[in-house]
C-alpha cells in the first residue's frame, strides 16, 4: 500500500485531498501550537454519517467504543505530529464510502479544520498497468473518435443491463408498500388481485405506453403473503434491536377470544432508552392451546420476552386488564338502564354497586402505593424530600438547589427535561424518570389491537392461520415502517411475476 498526502485547493476554509482506493492518507491540522498535545482531546468527525465518530484521542488514548464500526482498525493519530502540535490522522486502506468531509476538533482550540478526502478509484493504475500499451498509439483526434465510440459502447451496454434491474427493483418496491396498505385497512391478502386489475384499468386509460410497467408489479394472494411475512419479519427486528438499548420496559398483557374460539394473548411492550426515547410495540401474540391458566399466560409471556431478547431484571412494570369480578359486575348497568331500578331489587343491586366500590378500590391501590414516585417524577422541585426513598433524597436536594435545571423544568416537556440532566450526577433521578416513562396507564392498546384482530380474523376469514394474524397485527399497530430498501438488497433476484 501507498500512503498519500496530497494537498490541492481550499473550499471554503476545508483543504482537499486526494486518494486511491487501497491506499493510506493523512489528513493533517496544524494547530500552530509548538508544545506537546498528546494529552488533549482531539476528535475526527463525518457530519454525515448517522455515526459521524470517525477518531476519538483523549488521555493519551484512542476510544473505540463510539467509532463508527467502518473505520475500526483504519485510523491511527501519529504520536511523532502530536509532539509538534500537528494533528495528523493516518486512514487506511481507503474505500469509495470514505469521500467526504473530515472534521478535527481539537479541546484547546474553539474552532474546527475541516479537510475533504476525494477518493479515485482503481482507473489509473488499471489503465497504466493494462491499457496503455494497446491505446498510446491514439494521439490527437484520433484518440478523441476512439474515447468517443468506447464511451457510446459503454452507454449502450449500462442502459441494457441497467434498466431492466431498475424496472424489476421499482415493481417490487411498488409490490412491497401495496401490500402494507392492504394489510393496514384491514384487508384480505387475496385484494391484490382486484387492486392490480384496478392499476391496469387506469393505466390503459391514463398512461398506455406505460402498461408494460404496472404489469410488472405482482399482487397475486401469495406474493402479497410473502410480502407481509417479509414485512412483519423487519419490524420485528427493528423491535428488538430497539429493546437491546432499553434502561427500562413495562408490558401490557391481555387475552381474548377470536372467532375460532382459539384464546389469544397479546403483549405489548414500552421501553425507554438511555436518550429518553419511548418505543412502544406489539412485542408478541401467543395462542394459548388448552387451559389459560395463570401458568400457561406466564409460560406465553416469558416466550414472549425471549423472542425479544428482553430481560426479567430491566421490567418496571406489568399491566393487566383487572379482576373478572369488577368486569362482571360492570356488566350490569345497560341492564339497569333498560328495565329500571324495581324497589324490590334494591337491596340486591345496593350489594353489587358496593361490592363494584370495593372493586374499584382494589384497582386503583397501586396508584395510591406509589403516589409520591408520580409525584417525584412529575413535580421533582416541589415534592417533600423526605418522602422520596433515601437513595434519590441527596441527588433530590442538589437537583431542587439547582437554578438552571428549574427554569429547563419550567420551559422543557417532562420528557426534554430528562433528557437534558447531567447523568453523572443525577443518574438514579434519570433511571426513575426512565422507569415512570416506561409504564402503560391501561390495557386501552390490547383492545385496540383486539379490534384489529377481529376486523381480519372474522367469519369470512377464520381460517387465517395465527402467524399470519401476528404478521398482521404487527404492521397494522407499529408506529415502525418496515424498511422495504433493505428487504430489496437481501433478495438475490428480483422476480417479475404476475
Amino acid at each position: 500500500m501507498s500512503e498519500v498526502t496530497r494537498s490541492f485547493f481550499r473550499l471554503g476554509g476545508a483543504h482537499s485531498v486526494m486518494a486511491l482506493v487501497g491506499d493510506d492518507v493523512t489528513l493533517s491540522y496544524d494547530t500552530k501550537q509548538l508544545t506537546d498535545i498528546r494529552e488533549e482531546t482531539v476528535e475526527w468527525f463525518r457530519t454525515d454519517l448517522k455515526s459521524d465518530l470517525v477518531h476519538l484521542h483523549e488521555d493519551c488514548r484512542t476510544f473505540y467504543k463510539l467509532q463508527n464500526p467502518a473505520y475500526r482498525g483504519r485510523t491511527v493519530l501519529l504520536e511523532e505530529d502530536l509532539e509538534r502540535g500537528i494533528i495528523s490522522l493516518r486512514l487506511s486502506r481507503v474505500r469509495l464510502a470514505d469521500e467526504g468531509n473530515y472534521t478535527c476538533q481539537f479541546s484547546s482550540v474553539h474552532n474546527q479544520y475541516t479537510v475533504q478526502l476525494l477518493v479515485e478509484y482503481n482507473i489509473r493504475r488499471h489503465y497504466l498497468t493494462k491499457h496503455a500499451a494497446e491505446f498510446a498509439k491514439y494521439t490527437g483526434e484520433h484518440r478523441k473518435v476512439k474515447l468517443a465510440d468506447l464511451l457510446t459502447k459503454l452507454t449502450t451496454q449500462q442502459r441494457t443491463l441497467l434498466q431492466p434491474s431498475t424496472a424489476q427493483e421499482n415493481a417490487t418496491r411498488a409490490s412491497y408498500r401495496i401490500s402494507n396498505a392492504i394489510v393496514r385497512s384491514g384487508r384480505a391478502f387475496a385484494a391484490g388481485d382486484f387492486v392490480k386489475e384496478c392499476l391496469t384499468i387506469a393505466a390503459q386509460d391514463v398512461c398506455p405506453n406505460q402498461m408494460r410497467v404496472f404489469s410488472q408489479i405482482s399482487l397475486s394472494r401469495n406474493t402479497v403473503t410473502r410480502r407481509v411475512e417479509d414485512m412483519a419479519e423487519d419490524v420485528r427486528g427493528q423491535i428488538a434491536q430497539r429493546a437491546s438499548h432499553f434502561s427500562a420496559f413495562s408490558i401490557a398483557c391481555d387475552e381474548s377470544t377470536d372467532v375460532s374460539d382459539s384464546a389469544q394473548l397479546l403483549v405489548f411492550l414500552r421501553g425507554v432508552n438511555e436518550d429518553f426515547e419511548v418505543c412502544q410495540e406489539l412485542a408478541g401474540l401467543e395462542t394459548l392451546k388448552g387451559t389459560t391458566k395463570g401458568v400457561d399466560i406466564f409460560m406465553a409471556v416469558e416466550r414472549v420476552m425471549d423472542k425479544n431478547d428482553l430481560k426479567w431484571e430491566t421490567l418496571s412494570g406489568i399491566t393487566t386488564d383487572g379482576a373478572p369480578a369488577m368486569v362482571g359486575n360492570l356488566a350490569h348497568f345497560p341492564s339497569l338502564r333498560e328495565v329500571g331500578l324495581m324497589e324490590e331489587d334494591t337491596p340486591k343491586y345496593l350489594d353489587i354497586l358496593n361490592n363494584l366500590e370495593v372493586e374499584f378500590d382494589h384497582r386503583f391501590e397501586d396508584f395510591r402505593g406509589n403516589t409520591t414516585a408520580f409525584e417525584l417524577f412529575a413535580q421533582p422541585f416541589s415534592v417533600n424530600v423526605d418522602a422520596v426513598s433515601e437513595e434519590l433524597q441527596m441527588e433530590l436536594l442538589e437537583l431542587q438547589s439547582d437554578s438552571d435545571l428549574h427554569s429547563r423544568f419550567r420551559e422543557l416537556s417532562l420528557q426534554d427535561f430528562y433528557r437534558s440532566i447531567p447523568a453523572h450526577r443525577y443518574g438514579k433521578i434519570r433511571k426513575h424518570a426512565q422507569v415512570m416513562l416506561s409504564l402503560f396507564g391501561s390495557t386501552y392498546v390490547c383492545e385496540q389491537a383486539f379490534s384489529l384482530m377481529n376486523l381480519n380474523k372474522s367469519k369470512l376469514r377464520n381460517a387465517l392461520s395465527d402467524t399470519h394474524l401476528h404478521d398482521i397485527l404487527t404492521l397494522s399497530v407499529s408506529q415502525l415502517e418496515p424498511d422495504i430498501e433493505r428487504l430489496l438488497k437481501t433478495k438475490n433476484r428480483l422476480h417479475v411475476s404476475h
